[in-house]
């Protein structure tokens, strides 16, 4: 009977033992589970902080994107009124030029040859009778030849003193095709002049002295006028 006390007593023993090393293994493990989800969970804090400061970039840079798209569209907008703008000028200024090419073609049209004479028997009176200043101005005053024209000072000298006398005997149209072709008139013209014979290379010489007087509308002061003068053979 004390074999069996003795038996059971070992048995309880060896359970107790078995049972207490369980317990410690379980609470190993237990303590090992617990740390393993303890870095698991400061993992992932760090994942959910990394995430959330990406995503507050991400947003960050969206509202940047949408802004900037913003902007371009309001500079688009401003661009394409500027270019309907520009576009409703044009139209205006195309009108304007179309009704300002049709006044001048009128104005131009409305000259007829003894107009145009007359300007020629203008010049050549204000010649003789000293006029210089306004001689000038028929011939260089205007915007088409003005540049390579003399100067006042320079075209006085030419006939101040040395031109005596001098009329137009005839004006004839000068039917020259290449003249024509540039829109311009030319007349033939027989000046009789009275010129001091002392004077070498005169302009005109004594006599008759026969001529081609060029002439072409000055847009600027709507008027014809004489833009050249030459010898004719």
């Amino acid at each position: 009977m004390k074999k069996f006390f003795l038996v059971l007593i070992c048995a309880v023993i060896i359970l107790f033992f078995i049972g207490f090393n369980y317990l410690l293994w379980d609470r190993e493990n237990k303590a090992e589970d617990i740390k393993t989800l303890k870095n698991t969970n400061d993992s992932n804090d760090v994942t959910i902080n990394y995430l959330s400061k990406e995503m507050k970039r991400l947003n960050d840079e969206n509202e940047g994107y949408v802004k900037e798209l913003d902007r371009l569209t309001k500079d688009i907008e401003l661009l394409n009124k500027k270019v309907n703008d520009s576009a409703m000028v044009n139209s205006e200024l195309k009108k304007e030029l179309s009704s300002k090419e049709e006044s001048i073609g009128f104005l131009k049209d409305g000259y007829d040859n003894q107009a145009l004479a007359a300007i020629i028997n203008g010049w050549v009176e204000n010649l003789n009778e000293g006029n210089f200043f306004e001689a000038y101005e028929i011939r260089f005053g205007h915007g088409i030849n003005s540049e390579n024209g003399l100067t006042l000072e320079a075209f006085t000298l030419l006939f101040k003193g040395i031109v005596k006398q001098i009329a137009v005997e005839s004006i004839d149209e000068h039917m020259g095709e290449d003249i024509k072709a540039n829109g311009q008139k030319a007349f033939n013209v027989v000046l009789e002049a009275v010129v001091d014979e002392t004077v070498e290379n005169t302009y005109f010489t004594n006599g008759k002295n026969s001529r081609i007087f060029v002439m072409d509308f000055d847009r600027s002061t709507s008027n014809w006028v004489i833009t050249d003068i030459m010898q004719q053979d």
